[in-house]
């Protein structure tokens, strides 16, 4: 293989190059220091009206006004005594062009006053919230901490520590550093850091793609051999991008972000990205408003959580607090924490014991470790298992934190559980209807051609034989179209509820995801009373009770009376489908039921019921796609116009009751 043994111009520039730079800038009484020269030299060699001659990249006025301004301050988190040392090197560069004869004198001149005319605009530009990375944010805090950033070992000491900060005094320097003191008043402190960290991750990202793709076309002759992919080239690519950030940040920052402190940097959510994506194309479809359904339906559930004020007025972080799947997740992290860590298999052996002491078979247990890892309240670092960051949230974390995990986990269950819809008999489908609109496809019993069996095995909570570890890598929770377990299309359970005051039938459901033709049902489905306190061992093993599509004592169809109420049927189904609706629902009250381990739903027999969690959880997801999610007073206020727009896109009876208050109010 070639690979990494060949010399590109790449490594010949920042080499040899950047070396005799330095010696010619000291020379000259202009010491630089070695990490902004590799920095700013790659930034000048990687932008696509460059070219190399006497073995660095040439630079022009118009290019350094433009690297100035444009890609540098992304970059770069210098010293705050030393914000111009980029600019320095840009000079310095211009120098030793003059020096080899390829710039006169006069070029010289007019290329150093467009440094320092940018120069102002530059150093304005590094203390923008907008242009914060995080690798410019842990710099930053670094340097006025004082820590030696040129020391890898002392910046990796210094991130374990932050790590362990009080929430409180993180989120306040990440809120400080990040978001302008204009952007918090409209919506509070707390979310607008929750915006503005997805916004600091997608430009993180966005920025380490760029030098990527500019390092790249440097090895594209190496990328692959005769023998396949040379994965030597792809790591030293890797290791050129992280040595152009670390440049101008800290040493070892940008890999370390990557790997063992990735959870202090967190990017795109993979986990909740994809259904803010899914409501954000429907945003127009449905009209792109949500109706307050708790309060607003007069048959709307009113399902009480044991100790949290009855459940309808009670504050989010009790609400996800008494979550069972979460609590025993949390169980998890401070059984971890409260021992400083603890190795993969000595876990394993508490999460037998756990099992036991709770009564549950002990997968339900592994099912729920893997959940922990999924949402990170367990991570896991060189075969040792440690409390994660939302161990810390759920300690700290006010109400807006608590929601957002919730909003994570519920990401997370959905995406675990697409798996079990990757037959073309599961759920996508039914996402494609409007809120509370039936299906409008195949006659019941017509099914799609060539789509594949679903095996009892199939649960993505477990892992595969050949999987030992109890834990799965967060890529392996993400949505792969080459991979035939995972399909595109949320479970709509949900959404579902939105156009059914609330409650709606699992029967139905199944009838929708099937593409059957239905009718309205005749009347509403009614919320079912609790039967009262359930043992959390028995909520825990039903939430998370393994895929069985030939397990009757989860659920069980209504007879056909109730089926043809339900569901408006021509004629009684046939032994077969039947069979196949029993199937088909039985897998719906598998999702609603891991719902309900996160207090989102309540399932009482076919009826499957949104929680005061639900609704918010739901809220939150909507509004980051850009939907309207009023309140109850919001709608009784609301100016003409903007009702008559929120009311074309509910369902009749959200229309109905949100007309009579609008008007009563007026």
């Amino acid at each position: 293989m070639a690979g990494h043994d060949e010399v590109t111009g790449l490594d010949e520039v920042l080499g040899v190059g950047v070396d005799r730079l330095l010696r010619s800038a000291e020379a000259r009484g202009q010491a630089l220091p070695a990490g902004p020269a590799v920095t700013t030299v790659a930034v000048v060699l990687l932008h696509r009206d460059s070219r190399v001659r006497a073995g660095l990249p040439e630079i022009t006025a118009a290019l350094a006004r433009e690297i100035l301004t444009g890609i540098l301050p992304t970059l770069a988190a210098p010293a705050r005594d030393d914000l111009g040392v980029c600019a320095r090197v840009l000079k310095a560069l211009a120098d030793e062009q003059h020096a080899a004869r390829l710039l006169s004198a006069k070029k010289l001149a007019k290329l150093h006053a467009a440094v320092d005319e940018s120069t102002a605009d530059y150093e304005e530009a590094l203390v923008a919230p907008e242009r914060t990375t995080w690798e410019r944010f842990y710099a930053r805090l670094m340097r006025d901490e004082g820590v030696e950033v040129t020391d890898e070992s002392a910046v990796r000491v210094w991130l374990a520590r932050y790590r362990e900060r009080p929430l409180a005094d993180r989120k306040a320097a990440f809120l400080a550093a990040t978001t302008a003191p204009d952007e918090i008043e409209p919506t509070g402190a707390a979310s607008a850091r929750h915006a503005r960290a997805a916004v600091v991750g997608q430009l993180s990202e966005a920025v380490r793609s760029g030098v990527e793709l500019g390092v790249r076309a440097f090895y594209l002759p190496y990328l692959y051999q005769e023998d396949g992919r040379d994965e030597s080239a792809f790591a030293r690519i890797e290791a050129w991008v992280d040595r152009v950030i670390d440049g101008v940040t800290a040493a070892g920052l940008s890999k370390a972000l990557r790997e063992e402190f990735r959870d202090l940097a967190p990017s795109e959510d993979i986990l909740v990205g994809p259904i803010v994506a899914e409501l954000s194309d429907r945003r127009e479809d449905y009209g792109g408003c949500l109706p307050p359904v708790l309060d607003l339906a007069p048959l709307a559930p009113r399902v009480p959580v044991p100790g949290v004020n009855g459940g309808d007025t009670a504050d989010t972080a009790a609400l996800v607090r008494s979550a069972p799947l979460l609590s025993a997740a949390a169980g998890l992290a401070r059984w971890v924490d409260e021992r400083g860590g603890a190795g993969e298999a000595e876990l394993g052996r508490h999460l037998g014991d756990t099992a036991a002491h709770l009564g549950v078979p002990e997968p339900v247990m592994e099912r729920v470790a893997r959940f922990a890892r999924a949402v990170s309240m367990l991570r896991v670092q060189d075969g040792r298992v440690a409390a994660g960051e939302a161990w810390s949230i759920w300690r700290e974390g006010d109400a807006d934190d608590l929601l957002n995990l919730a909003v994570t986990s519920y990401a997370a269950v959905r995406t675990m559980v697409a798996g079990l819809t990757g037959d073309g008999d599961g759920h996508g489908q039914a996402c494609d209807q409007g809120v509370g609109q039936p299906a409008e496809g195949a006659e019941r019993g017509e099914r799609e051609p060539d789509t594949p069996g679903l095996g009892e095995d199939d649960d993505p909570f477990l892992a595969s034989d050949e999987d030992d570890d109890l834990f799965l890598e967060p890529d392996e929770f993400t949505s792969d179209e080459d991979d035939e377990r995972v399909v595109d299309g949320d479970v709509p359970v949900l959404f579902e509820l939105f156009g059914q005051q609330g409650t709606a039938s699992v029967a139905r459901l199944a009838a929708i995801g099937l593409d059957w033709v239905i009718q309205r049902a005749r009347e509403p489905v009614l919320p079912v009373p609790p039967a009262g306190p359930e043992d959390p061992g028995a909520s825990l093993a039903m939430s998370m009770r393994a895929w069985d599509p030939l397990d009757p004592g989860a659920y069980a169809l209504p007879d056909d009376d109730e089926l043809e109420r339900l569901i408006g049927l021509d004629e009684p189904l046939d032994a077969d489908e039947r069979a196949e609706l029993a199937r088909q629902a039985r897998l719906t009250a598998l999702v609603a039921d891991r719902m309900a381990g996160l207090g989102l739903v309540c399932r009482a027999g076919d009826t499957v019921m949104l929680s005061s969690l639900g609704e918010r959880v739901m809220g939150s997801l909507a509004s980051q796609a850009g939907w309207n999610v009023p309140t109850l007073s919001e709608v009784a206020a609301a100016e003409p116009a903007v009702m008559a727009r929120w009311l074309g896109s509910w369902p009749a009876w959200a229309r109905v009751a949100g007309l009579l208050l609008w008007a009563g109010a007026g």
